[in-house]
């Protein structure tokens, strides 16, 4: 157990040096494939919180972290490995792949969509769209796949919420189906560029790998296609949506397409984050009792929570955070150096990739007591993180998650509605992380949902 002065002195030193023994791709490759999410923090614990592998240095040193996501030098250039995603990949260029005046241009055309006052205003609109997408839910009903349900509900919501689109109309139907197939073709299970290193044998998937483009590309075209009609033929439903915020801002066509793939790309971890949360309730359902209790305390007749009571649902708001740090929506992220950093006598040159294990972080022993425990009560009993920069689900800084806000909202509004209105028991418990390094379940998560009655 770390004790309250141990953990003080790690608080307080500098970051630990880089270890040189480094791990070969073998080796790490095998790790992930038998030991699934925890061989992140087991590489951590071998090799050190600061380690290189292949030609990136590799880190969970809250330390490090905290200099590489706020300290503006380190923000400018985005990572190497994210150039070639949006270059390599029909549909990828997106505000997260990009910088300088581009990022800026995007980033300030959207931001009226993330920001408070409008996000803020969003929760009628969210409780009601996921309604309407579960009342289609017969009682008894077995579900194949939690995610795939939730994903065609969150769908709804993105239709609507994100991109200033109908859910029932036709056009904005057909591309709401497609941006989904499009996430689902780039989360296959083979053929991915999100492995964590590259070795020889992956030439081995290489046809595989050539298809897979093929598929984005047409599928892309298809986006397009229907982008374009929707431009020609529909109005937007609200405000703020992302698709009629880049055409009043003169955004080519082209431009939109990509941008609204990649921003539904980023929607789509919040499905996979409720899913996570409903998955985790089907282990603990004492947990669903209780946030159940608290929204019927606070909320009383109302039928739907705002902004405003968020700071009462202090059960729902911890069962949130453990979430967001037991499932992280990207086991790591890259980053560019922008100029030399000195690492416990040692040092990380400018221009280098460097690698932040985001799950190592939220789960290392030197930072979190019993960390593969899921434990809401440990946002209550303390201060959390103990650790600066061990919790990191939005990143920091100026390339933080824009949409933070819609996210945090987005999960408590649709977590609320299905609690209050349906009982969803996991048939499978068995489900792990995939071993790359924007996750999903390794398997179909089959369910039971049962309309609940009321008392």
């Amino acid at each position: 157990m770390t004790t309250a002065h141990s953990l003080q002195n790690q608080l307080n030193r500098a970051p630990a040096g880089i270890n040189q023994e480094r791990p070969n791709v073998r080796e790490a490759k095998r790790l992930l494939e038998e030991r699934r999410e925890l061989a992140w923090v087991e590489l951590a614990l071998k090799h050190g919180r600061t380690f290189r592998y292949q030609e990136a240095f590799v880190t969970c040193d809250p330390q490090l972290v905290e200099t590489l996501l706020t300290r503006k030098v380190h923000t400018e250039r985005r990572s190497g490995a994210y150039k070639v995603m949006s270059r390599l990949i029909p549909g990828a260029p997106g505000p997260l792949f990009m910088d300088g005046d581009e990022w800026l241009r995007h980033t300030k055309t959207l931001l009226p969509a993330f920001h408070g006052s409008h996000v803020d205003g969003l929760p009628q609109m969210i409780h009601e769209t996921a309604l309407n997408y579960a009342s289609g839910w017969r009682e008894g009903e077995r579900i194949k796949d939690l995610f795939t349900e939730i994903t065609k509900l969150g769908l709804d919501v993105a239709l609507r919420v994100g991109l200033g689109l109908d859910p029932q109309d036709s056009l904005a139907r057909a591309l709401g189906e497609e941006l989904m197939r499009y996430k689902f073709q780039t989360m296959r299970p083979t053929g991915r560029l999100d492995e964590f290193g590259f070795s020889i044998g992956q030439f081995r998937l290489l046809p595989q790998f050539l298809t897979g483009l093929m598929k984005l590309k047409s599928q892309m075209k298809r986006i397009g296609a229907l982008v374009h009609s929707i431009l020609e033929d529909r109005r937007p439903v609200g405000e703020n949506g992302w698709i009629w915020l880049l055409r009043d801002a003169g955004f080519s066509e082209l431009e939109i397409t990509n941008t609204i793939n990649h921003l539904y790309g980023a929607y789509n971890a919040s499905d996979f984050i409720v899913t996570c949360a409903l998955y985790q309730l089907s282990l603990q359902p004492e947990w669903a009792q209780a946030l159940r209790q608290e929204f019927d305390a606070v909320l009383g007749d109302r039928p739907y929570p705002i902004k405003d009571d968020f700071p009462r649902l202090v059960n729902t708001t911890c069962f949130m955070k453990e979430v967001f740090r037991k499932y992280p929506v990207a086991m790591a992220v890259m980053r560019r150096t922008g100029a030399l950093i000195e690492v416990g006598g040692e040092s990380i040159p400018a221009g280098a990739e460097v690698i932040i294990l985001i799950y190592a972080l939220h789960h290392h022993p030197d930072f979190w007591e019993d960390p593969e425990t899921f434990d809401p009560l440990r946002w209550r009993s303390e201060p959390m993180p103990r650790a600066p920069y061990s919790y990191i689900p939005f990143l920091s800084g100026q390339r933080q998650c824009v949409g933070r806000r819609l996210a945090e909202m987005n999960f408590i509004l649709i977590l609320h509605a299905l609690l209050r209105h349906f009982d969803i028991e996991v048939l499978d418990r068995s489900a792990r992380m995939t071993p790359y390094l924007i996750p999903r379940f390794d398997r179909d998560i089959p369910c039971a949902i049962r309309p609940r009655r009321k008392e």
